[in-house]
């Protein structure tokens, strides 16, 4: 550093003026005594406890602000050791007793502590710098500190709080990590769970649409069913009435069978007189052709006289032999007739026969046409309840196919939601780890020891 020059003191404000008529001794101890004073007015105005000590570290001045803070007065202090005087926790010096061992101004950031005689607790920081004589040497030290009482309580106080809620937040911000990382597992969960119902429910859509179809052609074949059985029903009654008109016709055509039958008994009956009938002209033809050989007999006898009767007999011979010729093909025709009558007669019983077969065939099929219509009324009915249970089903279907279809588009909203939550969630977990973070910086500043800075 540059000393100063003659000319600078003489511009320079200065704090002593010495006397004007003083000599040099008068003035060097006046000067002295100024210095001495200016420095015991300075210790003593002090506004913090200070104190000065010598080399060997004996207390050469103690201010009113130090008997304050630790309740002893200054004639009790002053030349003894100041380390015997102002203890502190952990430390065998103070602060004083460094500055003259290292010949170095200090300013401590760390807290000295103690207990008072009266047991009050105090707390100061503590700051000083070498005393040193003209040539340098290290005579003394200043120290002087800061009592930081109620700001180290305050300070303890909020490391307490900070301490609890440092706990709490761990614990706090620790649960709540744990819960959105379980929210994020159970939203990963959901969302595939959500996944697989979508697709299986898509598949089911898919197949309830499926049915929907099938059940609208079931309903659509038993409705086409219902008018099939309603036509086929309609067809049972007008067959029924066919076989009726049928079995009417073939009981007429039975009654005539009948009739024909009993006709061609009669006429069997009259074959059997007629033959008879040629028979008797058979017998009158040969008695008469008797009679008219014998009348030719006669008339050969007779001669001429008998031959106009002889004629008369060939006539009659002629004539009977012709009748007899006549009866023989008449017989034969009768023959014929009756071989004819027979054969009809036993057509006419096999007619008779097969009629009365068809007739009980008939029957049946009229009793069988009851039986096809009352199972064509139950087929139908049965056919309307399917048609009807089938439309209904039809429209429940497609009620669940609608409702399927509204619950995928649901899933696959909830499935977007969750996955708006997962992201959401993973900025919660950035966010809470971002807390955790700085709750953690902030409590290391204030856990952080203070150190201790050092000028010449």
């Amino acid at each position: 550093m540059t000393e100063p020059t003659d000319s600078t003191r003489a511009s320079a404000p200065v704090l002593y003026e010495p006397p004007a008529d003083a000599d040099e001794v008068d003035r060097l101890r006046d000067e002295r005594d100024f210095w001495k004073h200016l420095f015991e007015d300075l210790v003593e105005s002090f506004p913090e406890p200070v104190v000065t000590i010598d080399d060997e570290g004996r207390i050469v001045h103690w201010n009113e602000a130090h008997e304050e803070h630790i309740g002893l007065d200054r004639t009790e202090v002053v030349g003894r050791r100041a380390s015997d005087v102002i203890g502190t926790e952990n430390v065998d010096e103070i602060l004083a007793d460094e500055i003259v061992r290292t010949d170095r101004t200090i300013r401590e950031d760390e807290v000295r502590s103690t207990v008072t005689a009266d047991g009050e607790r105090w707390h100061v920081r503590a700051a000083g710098q070498p005393l040193r004589a003209p040539d340098g040497t290290v005579v003394g030290a200043f120290e002087y500190v800061t009592r930081v009482t109620d700001l180290v309580e305050k300070q303890q106080q909020v490391e307490r709080v900070q301490s609890r809620i440092s706990d709490e937040v761990e614990t706090s911000v620790s649960e709540l990590l744990e819960t959105s990382e379980r929210v994020a597992r159970s939203s990963q969960l959901i969302g595939e769970t959500t996944d697989d119902q979508v697709a299986r429910l898509s598949e089911v859509s898919d197949e309830v649409t499926k049915l929907s179809a099938t059940i609208e052609q079931v309903a659509a074949s038993a409705e086409q069913a219902d008018g099939d059985s309603e036509r086929m029903e309609k067809l049972a009654v007008e067959s029924k009435g066919d076989v009726a008109k049928s079995l009417e016709r073939m009981e007429d055509v039975s009654s005539a069978a009948n009739e024909l039958t009993e006709n061609a008994t009669a006429l069997e009956s009259q074959f059997s007189d007629i033959e008879n009938v040629i028979e008797v002209i058979n017998d009158i033809a040969g008695q008469i052709n008797l009679l008219a050989l014998n009348a030719s007999i006669e008339a050969a006898r007779s001669g001429e006289a008998g031959s106009g009767f002889a004629v008369v007999a060939d006539e009659i011979k002629s004539l009977a032999e012709q009748t007899s010729d006549e009866v023989e093909t008449i017989e034969d025709v009768i023959d014929e007739m009756a071989t004819v009558a027979d054969a009809t007669t036993e057509s006419v019983r096999e007619t008779t026969a097969q009629i009365d077969d068809a007739m009980a065939a008939i029957r049946a099929v009229d009793e069988k046409q009851d039986t096809i219509r009352a199972a064509i009324e139950n087929s139908r009915q049965g056919i309307g309840e399917i048609a009807t249970a089938t439309d209904e089903q039809a429209a429940s279907a497609a009620e669940v196919s609608s409702m399927v279809e509204t619950a995928v588009d649901e899933l696959e909203g909830v499935a977007g939601e969750i996955g708006e939550l997962a992201a959401a969630n993973e900025t919660v977990t950035e966010e809470v780890r971002t807390v955790q973070r700085r709750v953690r910086a902030v409590e290391s500043e204030l856990d952080a020891k203070p150190g201790r800075s050092s000028r010449q």
